[in-house]
């Protein structure tokens, strides 16, 4: 499972508003602040997820239309999903070649 802002945010002790400030470089979280956080986030592999932000963006945005926001969730199910079954995929090819291999011994 990726590592979310809400991790992050636990872990560094900071709501997820100033670990979201931090990590966009806003002026208002102090420079100790944000280094904490951003060695935190880092630690712990975080990487920002374009999709969630795009659809925060967006439903903040007054022309943002439901029908924007669906397509963006529904990208993000996608790509969960391809990932889901590629790491699946590569587990059950290992297994069988462990068991090839244990056959062969």
């Amino acid at each position: 499972m990726s590592v979310t802002i809400t991790d992050v945010a636990e872990q560094a002790g900071y709501t997820i508003a100033t670990v979201s400030k931090a990590l966009n470089g806003k002026r208002d979280v102090r420079h100790s602040t944000a280094e904490k956080i951003k060695a935190v986030a880092e630690k712990l592999g975080y990487k920002a997820n374009p999709l969630a932000r795009e659809l925060a963006l967006r439903g903040k945005e007054a022309g943002g239309s439901q029908q924007k926001q669906i397509d963006i969730l529904t990208r993000a199910m996608e790509e969960i999903m391809a990932t889901t079954l590629s790491k699946e995929l590569v587990d059950k090819i290992a297994r069988q070649a462990l068991n090839d291999a244990k056959k062969e011994a």
